[in-house]
């Protein structure tokens, strides 16, 4: 990637003594200390980040989160420049860099130029492989997989990529529709250490053509069975129920807007549940359309839990649509203007 700039156990015990004196003694009380300044300091965490005054404290920059993105054919490269100069409302941490994924071809130095200019935060240009199918994947050469691919990335690629290794704590997701109109002194963060996850979720959102998830559904439960996994979170395996049993689709949550603990995507259970989703038989990414706003939510029912998922909308976040005309121009591209 080119850079373009601009422990151990320990014993406690206590005896209260002439009903004033407390006596710990610890065989490890320097063992101790840190648990305890390690506990201090997610407390500190929470709080720092849910000022509500909107100022900003320094130690929320401790944490290392990335601002990531994908590159395509189809992307609006200008839209994608826009959405990036609103990300000096993104004030949790100024740090955090931006990783623009390309897919298969890395871009021009004229546009990585070009998008750098876009923000004053570092930028990188990784790329995605899309030569690279699931083991006894038999690709049809007459099929277009790039959305296939991309939805694969999302699952089970993103968290696998170099780019990625073993750097950041979170990612926030955006996309050249996504824009952030007022700052926030918490993006892009998880509002609390017991968060894993954070995306908008409005009632009703569905995958609109049901027969691009024909067999998520069933595939999800019968993954459960086989592996004794019982859904974390009842409320969102509920809803997953009955909307496919109403009308045989799955409920999403967005893509243009997610923040992701990578440790959360990495634990053993749900990375092979995803690569039993992405990599194994029948293939659904493939076959039929199986995408990640639905695994997400699949994820989220399974291994989430109501204090790990957050759902609520960000103040100030927008959802611009050019195929609407609707560029909230005056929000969008001119954040900072009263006019």
């Amino acid at each position: 990637m080119r850079k373009i700039s601009r422990g151990g156990q320990f014993g406690l015990c206590a005896s209260l003594v002439v009903l004033v004196t407390l006596f710990c003694i610890s065989r490890e009380s320097s063992t101790t200390s840190n648990v305890l300044r390690r506990l201090r300091s997610d407390v500190d965490t929470v709080n720092n980040i849910q000022q509500s005054d909107g100022s900003i404290d320094r130690r929320t920059q401790a944490v290392s989160p990335a601002i990531v993105t994908l590159v395509t054919d189809q992307s609006q490269v200008n839209d994608l420049c826009d959405s990036m100069k609103t990300l000096v409302n993104i004030q949790g941490n100024t740090q955090a860099p931006v990783l623009i994924f390309h897919l298969e071809n890395e871009p021009s130095d004229q546009q990585k130029e070009f998008l750098s200019s876009c923000t004053d935060r570092n930028v990188y240009f990784p790329i995605v492989d899309l030569d690279d199918y699931p083991e006894g994947f038999i690709p049809d050469p007459e099929v277009d997989y790039t959305d296939a691919q991309i939805n694969r990335f999302w699952t089970t690629g993103l968290w696998e990529h170099p780019a990625l290794g073993d750097r950041y704590d979170f990612i926030m997701r955006i996309d050249g529709e996504a824009c952030f109109a007022i700052p926030n002194a918490m993006l892009p963060n998880l509002a609390t250490p017991y968060q894993n996850y954070h995306s908008h979720y409005f009632p009703g959102t569905v995958e609109l053509n049901p027969r691009r998830l024909n067999g998520m559904f069933d595939f999800a439960f019968q993954y459960m069975k086989d592996n004794q996994i019982s859904n974390h979170y009842p409320q969102l395996w509920t809803k997953i129920a009955k909307t496919h049993e109403a009308a045989q689709t799955l409920p999403t949550f967005k893509s243009e807007f997610e923040i992701v603990r990578v440790s959360f995507m990495r634990s053993q259970q749900v990375r092979d549940f995803h690569t039993a989703l992405t990599e194994l038989p029948p293939y659904g990414y493939f076959t039929h359309g199986w995408n990640d706003e639905a695994e997400r939510f699949l994820t989220a029912a399974l291994f989430g839990s109501p204090s790990s998922i957050y759902t609520e909308p960000v103040p100030g976040f927008i959802q611009k649509s050019r195929a609407m005309g609707k560029l909230h121009e005056k929000a969008c591209l001119r954040p900072f203007e009263s006019s």
